[in-house]
C-alpha cells in the first residue's frame, strides 16, 4: 500500500512537472512573439505546433508513467504545474530572456557595424573614381549613342530603298494591297 501511494505522489509530481513544462514552452513562444513580429496566419501555424507538442507531452507522461491509466489527477497535475509555472517562474524567464535577446542584439549591431565600418571606407574609395570617370566618359558616350543610332537608321533607310518596303513593320492587310494596286496604275 505504502508504495502504491509513493508511486501515486510521484506521478502526480511529474503531472505537475509536465504541466510547467508546457508552460515553458508556451513563454518561449510569447518570446519569440515579443522580439519577432508575425503575422496572423504564422501565429496559428505556432499554436498549432504548441498544442501538437501539449498534446505529446501529455501523450508521453501518460505512457510512461500511468501505465496507459488515465486518472483525474493527471489533469489537475498538469494545470497546477503550469499555473505554478504562470506564478511563480513564467515572469522571471520573460523579463531574463528579453534581456538576453536585447544583450546579443545589441552586441551582434556593434559587431556588425566594426565589420561594415571598412566595407563603408572600401566602397567609397571605389565608388569615387568611378563617379569621376562616369562624369567625363557620360557626355562622349551619348555622342556615341546618337551616332550609332543615325547610322543604324541609315542601314534601315538603305534596306527600305533596296527591297522596295516602303514601312518595315508592315504586316500587310487590304489597306497595304490597295496601295500597291494604285503604285501598279501609276
Amino acid at each position: 500500500m505504502d508504495t502504491f501511494i509513493s508511486n501515486q505522489a510521484y506521478n502526480f509530481l511529474f503531472s505537475v512537472a509536465c504541466g510547467a513544462i508546457i508552460g515553458l514552452f508556451y513563454d518561449i513562444i510569447r518570446i519569440k512573439r515579443r522580439t519577432i513580429k508575425t503575422g496572423k496566419i504564422i501565429v496559428n501555424i505556432e499554436d498549432f505546433f504548441y498544442w501538437i507538442f501539449v498534446a505529446l507531452v501529455m501523450f508521453g507522461m501518460v505512457y510512461f508513467s500511468y501505465e496507459e491509466e488515465i486518472r483525474g489527477y493527471i489533469f489537475l497535475g498538469t494545470i497546477i504545474g503550469i499555473i505554478l509555472y504562470a506564478l511563480l517562474i513564467s515572469r522571471f524567464v520573460i523579463k531574463t530572456s528579453l534581456f538576453i535577446i536585447k544583450i546579443i542584439y545589441s552586441f551582434a549591431k556593434i559587431i556588425f557595424k566594426i565589420i561594415m565600418f571598412p566595407m563603408k571606407i572600401l566602397y567609397k574609395m571605389l565608388t569615387l573614381p568611378c563617379k569621376i570617370f562616369l562624369k567625363y566618359i557620360k557626355k562622349p558616350l551619348k555622342l556615341l549613342w546618337e551616332k550609332c543610332r543615325l547610322y543604324m537608321w541609315k542601314i534601315l533607310i538603305k534596306i527600305r530603298r533596296k527591297a522596295n518596303i516602303h514601312n518595315i513593320f508592315h504586316l500587310g492587310g487590304k489597306a497595304h494591297e490597295q496601295k500597291q494596286k494604285k503604285k501598279k496604275k501609276l
